[in-house]
């Protein structure tokens, strides 16, 4: 009898957790400068870019893969999202406040 590959598990729970725990980071970035967008979209734009320097050197322990969550996918994936996030608060609060 063949099983089908199950590639969830104990491994992309944890990858999972990783990937909210920066979606939550971003937030305690923006919590701790309500007032100052520009220090958070910096802050974004740094910790962005610190999270996608990373995504090379873990392709070479675990290629990206998102029907496992690699941590190279998880880490790749922040990085995407927290410029994703700068670039439309820079669209919407910043440009929109201009108009």
């Amino acid at each position: 009898m063949i099983y089908p590959n199950d590639p969830e598990g104990l491994f992309t729970n944890l990858s999972a957790f990783l990937n909210a725990y920066a979606g939550y980071y971003f937030c305690l970035i923006m919590m701790d400068n309500k007032t100052n967008t520009n220090k958070v979209m910096t802050l974004w734009i740094i910790t962005s870019l610190l999270l996608g320097a990373m995504v090379y050197p873990l392709t070479l322990l675990m290629p990206l893969n998102k029907k496992i969550w690699s941590i190279s996918f998880v880490f790749l994936t922040s990085a995407v999202t927290g410029l994703s996030l700068t670039f439309i608060t820079y669209t919407v609060d910043v440009l929109g406040s201009r108009h």
